[in-house]
């Protein structure tokens, strides 16, 4: 333990020991976390106090966790120094529900195999293939296939992707270039 100074003692003027969760005496924040002034004017957590003063110093770009899921609790035990995202996926919130699941919404596997990187986290290749499918077919039922054909790209014998002019253009015809069209 470090030596005292008055924001420990503050901390243990304040400090109401129950048979788990400690708090401190006063208000709460509107987040549910207590709430106590640093020595430098600061106002700041309870937790990461507590944590200071039982345990030592907090890593930079680290997170108090509590592993009660009490935020008001101060208890040191109860207390460990995490990652951002390893504290977000402790938690209960969006990015731990989505990462604690293994099947999409249609009963796809979540593997790695079955992975497509998006924008939007992870989702699921098979559905993602289906879903071009289908879009594709209802476009040939409509009269609209040719709107496939619209990406196409031009590979040269050194393997060097271009832009590709129109199939039909006299460019096209005369170069001495594999074309492809990627569909």
């Amino acid at each position: 333990m470090r030596r005292k100074t008055s924001v420990d003692s503050r901390f243990m003027e304040r400090l109401v020991v129950g048979d788990g969760c400690w708090t401190l005496a006063g208000g709460l924040a509107p987040n549910g976390y207590s709430r106590i002034m640093f020595d430098d004017g600061r106002d700041g957590y309870g937790h990461r106090a507590s944590y200071e003063i039982f345990i030592g110093r907090i890593g930079d770009g680290m997170w108090i966790d509590h592993l009660c899921r009490n935020r008001a609790c101060v208890n040191p035990s109860h207390l460990e120094s995490v990652t951002p995202k390893e504290n977000n996926m402790r938690g209960v919130g969006l990015a731990a529900r989505n990462a604690a699941k293994t099947e999409c919404i249609r009963g796809h596997q979540l593997i790695q195999e079955n992975l497509v990187a998006s924008q939007f986290g992870r989702v699921c290749r098979i559905c993602v293939n289906e879903k071009a499918r289908e879009k594709k077919r209802k476009m040939r039922e409509a009269g609209k296939a040719q709107h496939f054909v619209a990406r196409c790209h031009a590979v040269a014998y050194w393997d060097v992707p271009l832009y590709a002019p129109d199939i039909g253009s006299e460019a096209a015809v005369t170069s001495n270039m594999n074309w492809s069209l990627d569909l």
